[in-house]
């Protein structure tokens, strides 16, 4: 992308409207990091083993591999 275009995707209102929708989402979620990972609406972890143990499972919850993990504890703010 050439300098100009550049400069005119930063200025446009379409990109300031994305950009003030993300951060009113990350706000909505007390984000303090990136990437947000949320997993059935609850925070997780962007620790690449949790990322890739979530793609193997395809997000299922109740998939038999979680079975040996301790109960959730919800209220635990993890990073």
């Amino acid at each position: 992308m050439r300098r100009p275009a550049l400069e005119a995707c930063v200025a446009s209102p379409e990109t300031r409207r994305k950009i003030d929708e993300d951060v009113a989402y990350a706000a909505e979620r007390h984000a303090d990091a990136t990437p947000l990972v949320l997993v059935s609406g609850r925070r997780g972890t962007s620790l690449g083993p949790f990322l890739f143990s979530m793609i193997l499972t395809q997000g299922r919850e109740r998939h038999p591999a979680f079975d040996a993990l301790p109960q959730a504890n919800l209220s635990a703010h993890i990073h």
